[in-house]
Order: C-alpha cells, then sequence, then structure tokens
C-alpha cells in the first residue's frame, strides 16, 4: 500500500513538473496606473494593475528621466521622476520576452501631489488638503464610492479644478463640484472642452475651507444609471489658485519667425495685466504638417500653432455684410469671436470650379468655442455650412465656386458664446494634398523563421492621389521588410515582416516612414491612434503615437495563436 501511494506521489509529481515546463509567458497587460504620475523631482511607488507572467516585466517610457524599478510584490514599482523630466503626458509600456501591453499615460507635473486617503465618503469626512496648489491623485475604488477633499482657499482669486480621468483611459464620466462650509453647492462641472472630464473655475468671495466631490458614472454607460467605481477609476485633480492661462492670442504664428503673444486667464488681474510671450518658431519643422507647442508652465492643454501661410488679424467691425472684412487667398486669419454673440465675416473672390478649404481652428487648442462655418454669397444667401461636433472636433469647410463672384465666409460660436478666451484661427487656401497613415495596432510580434503583418489604412485629404512609398525604419538585425508602393486609389496596405531562423530577442520601437513619391518632401509617419476604438466622449492626453512596438520571441503562448498584436 505504502509503495503505491509513493508511486502515484513520483507521478503527480512528474506531471506536475511536466506541465510547468510547458507554461508560457504571455505578454504583460495594464489596466491602470495608480497613481497615474507625479511631480518632477520625486520618487513614488505605482501599482500597475494588470497581468504580469513572470514577474517582474521591464517598463519603457517615452522620454528619458522617468525610471521604473520592479519591487517585490507583483504589480508595484518604484517610480523616480528627475527634475529635468519633461513636464505633460507621457506614454509606457510594460514588456517581457513574449510581448508588449498597450500604451498607458503617466503625467509629470510641476506642483505638489499627494494621494487620496479614504475614508473620505461624506462631507464630514472630507480629506484635509493643506495647502494649494496641488495635484491629488486618487480613484473611486468601488461602485457608488464619492470623495470628498476640503481645500483652504483665499478670498478674492479664482479657485481652478480640472480632472483628468477619461483623459488617462479610467471607464469613468466625473461630476465635479464645490461646495461651501456649509455643504451648499456653489459650483459645478462635468464636461470640459476637450473631452468629458470635468474642468471648474469659480471665483471665492470669501476665504474659508471648501468641499471638493467626485463621483462618477460608467463610460461608456450601462443600462444602470448609479455612481460607478472600480480599481482601474484614477484620476489626478489639479486645484490652484495661482495664474492659469486660459487662451493666448493669437493662436498661433507663421514657421521660421519669432511671435509675440499675450497670455491671459484665471488669477492674471485684468486684461490690462496679460502677460507677453514670445515664441521662437525658427527651429520648428518648415513642412506642411501640424506643429503644435505648448503654453510653458501652463497645466491647461493650451497649444500654439504653428502657420505655414501668410498671417493677417481679424478687424472689428465685421458683424455685418456690408462691414466684412476683406482678405485674399491664401491667409491664416487669427480671431476672437468676443463678446458672446459675435459674428466674424470676410469677403473674397472665387473664380468658377475653384476649390476652396476653409480650416478652423479653436478647440482642438484648447479653447472653449464650439466654431461654426457658414458660406454665403454675395446676396447673403446660404451656400455650405459646417460646425463643431464635440470631442474637441473643429470645422473643415470644403467648397467649390459655381461661377465667378464675391462670397463670404461667417465665423460664430454654435451656441452664440463669446469672450476673451474665444480665440480661433481660420485657414483659407486651396486643398493641400496630404495623407495620413494609421496602423491597426500598436505592438507586434514576430517568432524566428516566421513573418507577420502589419496592416494600415491610408486617408486622402486634400486632394492627394499619388503613390506613396511606406518604408519601415529602426528594425533590428535579422528582420526585415520590403518597402512597398501604394497606389493612388488604395485604402489599405500590408507590410511584411520577416524574421530570419536566427533573429534573437528583442523588444523595442520601430516606425513606418511614408513619403509621396511625387511630392518628395511630403513626409509622414504612421500612427497608431490611442483610447478607445469608438468616439467616447474626446481626446486623451496623448491621442496617438509614431513609436510602433516589435517584440521578436522565440515561442509561441498557449493563449495566444496565429497574429499576436
Amino acid at each position: 500500500m505504502r509503495n503505491t501511494t509513493f508511486r502515484c506521489a513520483i507521478l503527480s509529481l512528474i506531471v506536475h513538473l511536466h506541465c510547468c515546463g510547458n507554461l508560457q509567458a504571455e505578454a504583460p497587460t495594464v489596466d491602470f496606473l495608480f497613481p497615474a504620475g507625479a511631480q518632477q523631482g520625486t520618487t513614488v511607488s505605482v501599482t500597475n494593475g494588470g497581468k504580469f507572467e513572470p514577474w517582474p516585466p521591464k517598463v519603457w517610457v517615452d522620454c528619458s528621466g522617468i525610471e521604473f524599478a520592479a519591487e517585490t510584490n507583483k504589480g508595484m514599482f518604484k517610480v523616480t521622476v528627475g527634475k529635468e523630466a519633461p513636464h505633460g503626458a507621457h506614454l509606457l509600456r510594460t514588456y517581457n520576452a513574449d510581448g508588449a501591453s498597450a500604451p498607458k499615460w503617466f503625467v509629470v507635473g510641476q506642483k505638489e501631489e499627494v494621494l487620496e486617503k479614504e475614508p473620505n465618503d461624506s462631507f464630514k469626512q472630507a480629506q484635509l488638503i493643506e495647502k494649494v496648489p496641488v495635484v491629488i491623485n486618487g480613484r473611486l475604488e468601488k461602485a457608488g464610492d464619492v470623495d470628498y477633499l476640503a481645500v483652504k482657499l483665499e478670498a478674492g482669486k479664482w479657485l481652478i479644478a480640472a480632472v483628468d480621468a477619461y483623459a488617462l483611459g479610467s471607464p469613468i464620466d466625473v461630476n465635479l463640484q464645490l461646495l461651501d462650509e456649509r455643504g451648499v453647492r456653489i459650483a459645478f462641472n462635468s464636461d470640459a472642452a476637450q473631452n468629458i472630464d470635468p474642468f471648474l473655475a469659480a471665483k471665492i468671495e470669501k476665504a474659508g475651507t471648501y468641499v471638493l466631490s467626485l463621483s462618477a458614472f460608467a463610460h461608456p454607460p450601462g443600462s444602470e444609471v448609479r455612481y460607478a467605481g472600480s480599481p482601474a477609476s484614477v484620476y489626478r485633480l489639479t486645484v490652484t489658485q495661482q495664474s492659469f492661462p486660459r487662451w493666448v492670442f493669437p493662436a498661433g504664428g507663421p514657421v521660421g519667425c519669432k511671435t509675440r503673444i499675450k497670455i491671459g486667464g484665471w488669477n492674471f488681474g485684468s486684461p490690462d495685466d496679460e502677460r507677453q510671450w514670445e515664441i521662437d518658431l525658427s527651429a520648428e519643422k518648415q513642412s506642411a504638417g501640424e506643429n503644435d507647442v505648448p503654453v510653458p508652465g501652463s497645466d491647461n492643454r493650451l497649444q500654439v500653432a504653428v502657420g505655414h501661410l501668410p498671417e493677417e488679424f481679424e478687424k472689428e467691425p465685421n458683424n455685418k455684410a456690408a462691414d466684412a472684412q476683406s482678405i485674399t487667398k491664401p491667409v491664416t486669419i487669427n480671431g476672437r469671436i468676443d463678446p458672446a454673440g459675435d459674428e466674424d465675416r470676410f469677403v473674397f473672390q472665387g473664380k468658377k470650379g475653384e476649390r476652396i478649404d476653409f480650416r478652423f481652428r479653436s478647440a482642438s487648442l484648447g479653447f472653449p468655442l464650439s466654431g461654426s462655418l457658414r458660406l454665403e454669397d454675395e446676396r447673403g444667401k446660404q451656400l455650405a455650412h459646417e460646425e463643431y461636433r464635440g470631442a474637441a472636433s473643429d470645422p473643415l469647410l470644403s467648397w467649390t465656386a459655381a461661377s465667378n463672384g464675391t462670397y463670404r465666409v461667417v465665423v460664430s460660436d454654435l451656441f452664440h458664446q463669446g469672450g476673451l478666451e474665444y480665440v480661433y484661427r481660420l485657414d483659407v487656401r486651396a486643398p493641400a494634398p496630404d495623407f495620413k497613415v494609421t496602423a491597426d495596432a500598436s505592438a507586434y510580434r514576430l517568432e524566428p523563421g516566421k513573418t507577420n503583418e502589419v496592416k494600415v489604412t491610408i486617408a486622402r485629404l486634400g486632394g492627394n492621389t499619388n503613390k506613396l512609398l511606406i518604408t519601415a525604419t529602426d528594425l533590428p538585425e535579422g528582420i526585415s521588410a520590403k518597402p512597398i508602393e501604394v497606389k493612388g486609389k488604395d485604402k489599405e496596405a500590408k507590410i511584411a515582416f520577416v524574421a530570419n531562423v536566427d533573429a534573437k530577442p528583442w523588444n523595442g520601437i520601430f516606425g513606418l516612414r511614408v513619403v509621396d513619391r511625387v511630392e518628395t518632401n511630403l513626409q509622414r509617419r504612421a500612427v497608431c491612434e490611442l483610447g478607445p476604438k469608438e468616439s467616447r466622449g474626446g481626446e486623451m492626453l496623448i491621442t496617438e503615437t509614431d513609436q510602433l512596438w516589435l517584440t521578436v520571441a522565440t515561442n509561441t503562448p498557449t493563449a495566444e495563436k496565429g497574429k499576436a498584436k
């Protein structure tokens, strides 16, 4: 009997060892990071929520100065952010020998940061935040969770409270409200200009302790209407009474030049105290592509556009047809919708068959203007119309003149709002041939002696029909990809990646360079769009990346057969 038991135990051990030997690693997944950022010059402990087999994986970040070191406990990293680490949002990937996770967002801040602490589920339990400005890293950990945070505020200044949650990939739509010392609500916000994350600005008339409360609904919405929460419902709440830029004017300047702009916003004093800032665009690219530069020192997502056309300023009065400002194409117009209800009119000459693009930019640069473009003939008859459609989508109106004549383009706010911060840029020009190439994934996997395909879609802009050449760059030794030519009518293409039989294991970034075969100065890199495939309510902190990932592995994971992405 004892021998039988012994033989069974040995057999069981052999089977167990055999099974363990066949276990294979899988690419890590990351559901969330908490906290999702840190201040320059600090070290924090970060929970990396996801699956990691085996532990520890490695972490890639898109810049220097941010280091992730795995701790003993699975899912925990010690993150060191250098004093010179670039301020703003960055992408990171967790990876091992079998592949990489999808990119996640990690934010480097300039203000002091603290962690939200439970219990803070009621007004009376509000967590006291000792001083502002501050960034509060929190999460709504369970269904029904509400976080209350008490802050001491000065009289006569604006309170700015801005949340990043959806923009970090959190599955929630946050509501933010400001309560006074009695618990009476004095301000509320749910959606900002860029997306569904809240942005609250309130003038504080009386010094004292105020309470900010955060709650959220699931996003995308579910069948139940109730407050949502989960370990992945992470947020960053910026609270300040310091100067906070809300607008710049003009919102851009010509490439290769120095441009002086004004910066204004909350806690800047009167409009006469606007700050002056000189932007040097001489080092920017001379290509026809977009190059936006961030406003320095701003936690708001304001951008300054780099222009490639002659520029001029809107001149009032131009509200009535008789006062329409005369313009000559091509041109970029820098203007404002101010005051509320303002309409700006511009008159130009068109020729029969002439194609003209009216490209409006405001919301995409961080301003609150919901743009509306209307095209009229000389008698005021509307010929075409295009308007803001949410999610920071500025209107683009493409039009062909039916006859020679005088025409007007009318600029306004869709909701008849206006003010100093309702800044815009309007390009009036012939369609500029261009294209955008989008990869079907952000990460790919190859095994020695095998192939994989990267599928891309091509969007033609401005009537571009030229052939394109797509070339893979930064590939490791032993990996090759033959350049492919894309015909003018093709909307899709596939690039085959081939691994030699002796290709060595590798993890890293590669790119796809796309060149117009006719206009060879027109070059782009293929990008992968980040965030949800469907539009869920606006922009992420970083919306796309041209830094694609390749893993050269030596085995096929049992949970992942065929093409891996």
